[in-house]
């Protein structure tokens, strides 16, 4: 079992380097855009590409400066290694007290574009040889690129209809009786309602009407 890393409320000189990091982030989020970032670790230098500290992940939010807040804070109130991907690898990094580093890679204009560009800048830096912690199996090889059409669905579910709206694309209610196919007006929901939870709605409607139906997604 190793030593219980310095930790954010323990040493005040590395919780200001930590609130450093995270006001450069919030910084950053003031520009706007769905951010592409990569986490570089600061106790490892870079032999593979043109930076000083070793990428370990890439990632994407439109809320950036937020992500990074609850990033560095889970890892760093954390009283053993955490169990996620990243955030084991955040907490080995301050446990070897040192702070994680942020950077932002690219900012594109919606949800879609976001997952398409986080998918390709972690495919084109494994190819170069980084050792990336990222989670989701198209992001654990590289290979051939994904775009707006490729993009796995299932990760839009996690999103919410101001994100569907805005990357123009809708959910289908498919009739199993009838055959028909409803485009869902998603203006009839709040803007942060989770696209799954307007999903999980509407079949329930469907049930209480006595059809059967499915939703799916279809980008435009």
């Amino acid at each position: 079992m190793p030593r219980r890393p310095i930790r954010y409320n323990d040493d005040l000189r590395f919780r200001a380097a930590i609130d450093r990091e995270k006001a450069r982030a919030r910084e950053e989020a003031r520009l706007g855009g769905w951010i592409t970032y990569a986490i570089h670790d600061p106790t490892a230098p870079d032999t593979i590409g043109e930076f000083n500290t070793l990428i370990i992940y890439v990632g994407q939010t439109k809320q950036f400066g937020t992500r990074v807040d609850s990033r560095l804070r889970s890892a760093g109130t954390a009283v053993k290694r955490p169990k996620k991907w990243i955030d084991g690898a955040l907490w080995d990094v301050m446990s070897r007290g040192r702070v994680p580093r942020f950077r932002v890679i690219e900012r594109v204009g919606d949800a879609i574009a976001s997952f398409v560009s986080e998918t390709n800048w972690a495919k084109r830096y494994i190819e170069q040889g980084y050792p990336l912690r990222n989670k989701w199996v198209e992001q654990q090889f590289a290979g051939k690129p994904i775009d707006r059409e490729t993009v796995p669905h299932e990760w839009l579910w996690r999103l919410a209809v101001e994100d569907a709206i805005e990357a123009r694309f809708d959910l289908i209610l498919h009739n199993k009786t009838s055959g028909e196919n409803l485009v869902l007006n998603l203006s009839m929901w709040r803007p942060k309602e989770l696209l799954r939870n307007v999903r999980d709605m509407v079949l329930a409607r469907t049930v209480q009407l006595g059809c059967q139906a499915s939703v799916r997604l279809a980008v435009r």
